[in-house]
């Protein structure tokens, strides 16, 4: 068989994402613009930057009550739904041997865990709960297992016949579930948790709610003086493939309140949310700012590590370990400028919006929520003094818009240590410049590989800037064209050759 190998047309993205040379600007200086719309209120005022006092942030605590984590509400008028993650477990035909099982039914159950309050950091934290998915046996689930071997079979019958075969996912012939609650390694103890009659999760549809077992009650250690409580979860089991099931935990409820800041009331939420915790007290617990009367901008959300910025005082959230108390701490101590610069090109209209995350694990967002427009992208920032990366970002670039990620290794191999380019210092501004040359880079294939007929191949491209380790996930040109509204995206054409220099496919393939 002849050898593939593939050719990138992507040279026009190269153009574009240098901007035009600094030669062809006019030499007179340009007219002195009216700042962006939103960059007054990442400005110091102390420095004259956006001409007006910020309002003044007082510590405060403000009570939080228990509301269902799933469902929907009214705030501002508009309907909010509410589906938080939790966490997914895949599970195996292997039992752990360390844990004791009770008498099983199932010909093959299928076993697995879950942990909470974990740290990404270290592999040891957290307290894991051990569970094991049976059958009870009945017809029903005899009926299940009959109907995935015949969607199987289908399957296979028809392979070759279409461009691709969609399989579909088998129904879940487990409707039964052990769950170790008090983590004492014993499954023998804890009573069978059946399959919920009537799915608890309101304004969501039935498919979704589908393998929902009843409410299970797992024991977690809130620290002194409350102890040990109960900490409420749906399990529910979700079958993707023959073999191929995992079991995913929510938590039942979230935390809710109104507070006020910066002259401005919200209705603020606490929720667990991939990395389930069981307490409030962690970083990683998301929490959703909504004003109340709309008059502040859109919904603001992120996790409890995040520091925000409200009319440039920067302040951080704490809650209590429960979640019935949410306190706001503002930022007393010393700031430094992050600034986007023209890296030496004809370039004037720059910003930046995205997330800062600090070498202490402190996360502080760049803008007050999502960008509506080019003009809503502040190009200067007065921010903590800190080192930083950015793991995320959108930017502003002349005609171009474009979002990406900075590769800095934040979580090194062992024996590494963390970087963190961005260093922010009271007596000197970090320019941010988009000055190196992009270059596209095929992540997938690799090149040492080689394929046969038949055989399907992945392929991924990304566009970047290594003087800057800058990864774009983005690109799109946002200046108007008649007839076409601003916000075209600028993906490049792949061409597939053989070897004998033939074109055999070519097709768009987006950053991401």
């Amino acid at each position: 068989m002849n050898r593939w190998w593939l050719a990138a047309i992507a040279p026009v993205l190269v153009v574009l994402a240098l901007g035009p040379p600094a030669g062809a600007a006019d030499k007179k200086s340009p007219a002195k613009k009216k700042p962006a719309a939103g960059a007054e209120k990442n400005a110091s005022a102390e420095k004259g930057e956006a001409g007006r006092t910020p309002v003044a942030v007082e510590p405060a605590t403000f009570p939080m009550e228990e509301v269902p984590a799933f469902g929907k509400e009214e705030v501002d008028g508009k309907t909010r739904f509410y589906y938080p993650f939790g966490t997914m477990a895949m599970c195996s035909t292997e039992p752990n041997k360390e844990v004791k099982y009770p008498e099983l039914k199932s010909k093959r159950p299928l076993y697995g865990a879950v942990s909470f309050d974990a740290s990404p950091r270290d592999a040891k934290s957290g307290k894991t709960f051990y569970f094991v998915l049976d059958e009870s046996g009945e017809k029903k689930a005899d009926e299940a297992e009959k109907k995935s071997e015949d969607a199987d079979k289908k399957a296979d019958e028809g392979k070759g016949k279409t461009k691709s075969r969609a399989r579909p996912a088998p129904e879940l012939k487990y409707d039964r579930l052990y769950i170790d609650c008090n983590a004492d390694l014993d499954l023998t103890n804890d009573a069978v948790v059946k399959l919920a009659e009537k799915p608890p999760f309101e304004g969501l549809p039935a498919g979704a709610q589908s393998g929902c077992f009843e409410d299970v009650k797992l024991m977690l250690d809130y620290g002194p003086p409350t102890g040990k409580q109960p900490f409420t979860v749906v399990p529910l089991a979700r079958s993707y493939f023959r073999d191929n099931v995992a079991v995913q935990v929510v938590p039942k409820t979230a935390r809710k309140g109104k507070i006020k800041l910066g002259g401005q009331e919200y209705v603020a939420r606490l929720s667990q949310t991939r990395t389930l915790t069981g307490r409030y007290d962690r970083p990683q617990v998301q929490i959703d700012l909504v004003p109340v009367d709309g008059k502040a901008g859109g919904m603001v959300t992120g996790s409890l590590a995040m520091m925000r910025s409200i009319d440039g005082q920067f302040v951080s959230f704490t809650a209590s370990p429960l979640g019935d108390k949410l306190s706001i701490e503002p930022y007393r101590g010393e700031t430094g400028v992050l600034e986007v610069v023209s890296g030496g090109r004809a370039i004037t209209e720059l910003g930046i919006t995205g997330q800062l995350t600090s070498s202490k694990g402190v996360m502080l967002a760049l803008g007050e929520g999502m960008p509506q427009g080019p003009g809503d992208m502040p190009r200067r920032y007065t921010l903590p003094v800190g080192d930083y990366t950015l793991p995320s970002f959108t930017a502003r670039h002349g005609r171009l818009r474009f979002s990406g990620r900075m590769t800095a290794n934040v979580s090194p191999p062992s024996g590494q240590s963390p970087s963190f380019p961005i260093e922010i210092r009271k007596d000197k501004p970090f320019e941010v410049k988009f000055s190196g040359k992009p270059e596209v880079r095929f992540m997938a294939p690799p090149q040492e590989r080689t394929y046969k007929p038949g055989d399907n191949i992945y392929i991924s491209a990304m566009l970047t800037e290594p003087w800057e380790s800058i990864q774009i996930t983005g690109l799109w040109d946002i200046s108007e064209k008649e007839g076409k509204p601003a916000g075209n995206s600028l993906d490049p054409t792949i061409a597939i050759r053989n070897a004998a220099g033939e074109v055999v496919s070519t097709g768009k393939m987006p950053f991401g």
